[in-house]
């Protein structure tokens, strides 16, 4: 068989493999297109829980994820994005709990008992998925807040990612591909911290991923934007 006609029976099995798990034929066509960015059911097995996804959102076709990415020109979305799914009732502690064998986070004692850390322990009563970049906004590094704000405004399709969103999402892509992300980089995400400033995550490395809170990172040229897909 040629290289085509092995990757064209590859996505078949794949696709009848998630038909036989009670994916929807439109999840399955997605995940064929995706490949290991999709980060659903079998992302969570690897990290020893079982979730039931829920439907995609109406936005999220094959069309666009085969199409040429906007922020990475050249580059198709399914390679420059994770699709990932965010179970309901779940929070980031419950996140920390389930990866700490494959250090999964770090720098996560300043989120606990502290009013105004909420977003490491609030739990979301419905389940979404996240089609989120792979690498900080394009130019956006050592840019400041209100720079990065302008810098977003250019592309309408996008908003900032929430730190459920991006710690999510990058923990399990490290769980089923064992890849780990934003080694050298950092992104400003949605929320707020306890101290008033915004939340960043990265410096993805052996130890895990990097919550922070203060902007340092700014001062060095490593601190970006985060940004997820409206949908």
């Amino acid at each position: 068989m040629t290289p085509e006609e092995l990757l064209a029976a590859a996505r078949v099995f794949h696709e009848a493999d998630l038909a036989s798990s009670g994916a929807s034929p439109e999840t399955s066509r997605v995940a064929a297109i995706m490949g290991k960015n999709f980060l659903g059911a079998d992302a969570w097995r690897a990290l020893g829980t079982e979730v039931t996804p829920e439907a995609l959102p109406l936005g999220l076709t094959v069309e666009l994820l085969a199409g040429e990415c906007e922020l990475f020109p050249g580059r198709k979305v399914k390679d420059t994005h994770l699709l990932a799914y965010l179970p309901p009732d779940f929070s980031l502690e419950d996140l920390e709990a389930l990866s700490a064998d494959i250090k999964g986070l770090r720098n996560t004692d300043w989120c606990k008992g502290q009013e105004g850390s909420e977003f490491f322990t609030k739990r979301h009563p419905k389940g979404e998925w996240v089609l989120i970049p792979k690498e900080p906004l394009p130019g956006s590094l050592g840019l400041s807040h209100a720079k990065q704000d302008e810098l977003e405004a250019r592309y309408p399709n996008y908003r900032t990612s929430t730190a459920r969103e991006f710690f999510t999402a990058l923990v399990l892509n490290l769980a089923q591909n064992n890849e780990r992300l934003y080694p050298n980089s950092w992104g400003w995400l949605s929320d707020e911290s306890f101290v008033g400033s915004r939340v960043d995550g990265g410096g993805f490395n052996i130890n895990g991923l990097g919550i922070g809170c203060d902007g340092v990172t700014l001062q060095l040229g490593r601190l970006g934007r985060s940004v997820s897909r409206k949908f």
